[in-house]
């Protein structure tokens, strides 16, 4: 099985997330959600181990240290606290 491309759905009204990293679905709630701030909460996954975890691993790990977001057209840009630039992501739907 060939791992899924990671996806996140961020749910502004019930103030959560669900994502999946390739294989685990992660969900969890937003603590801060302002016009440049995103904090999550406590998230909790599902454990399905597979042989290439590396883009999983680094999808989970920017997910919980990052404090910001821009929005551009269609792509969402997650930095970090000192805006590096964690991940961008690319709206599909």
């Amino acid at each position: 099985n060939v791992p899924k491309h990671p996806t996140l759905e961020i749910f502004v009204v019930e103030k959560r997330v669900v994502e999946n990293n390739g294989r685990n679905q992660i969900f969890g709630r937003i603590d801060t959600l302002t016009a440049t701030e995103l904090k999550f909460g406590m998230l909790s996954s599902t454990k399905i181990a597979f042989s290439d975890m590396g883009v999983a691993d680094a999808f989970g790990k920017a997910l919980g240290i990052l404090e910001h977001y821009v929005v551009q057209d269609l792509t969402l840009t997650l930095p970090d606290k000192d805006h590096n630039e964690l991940m961008v992501l690319r709206k599909v739907d």
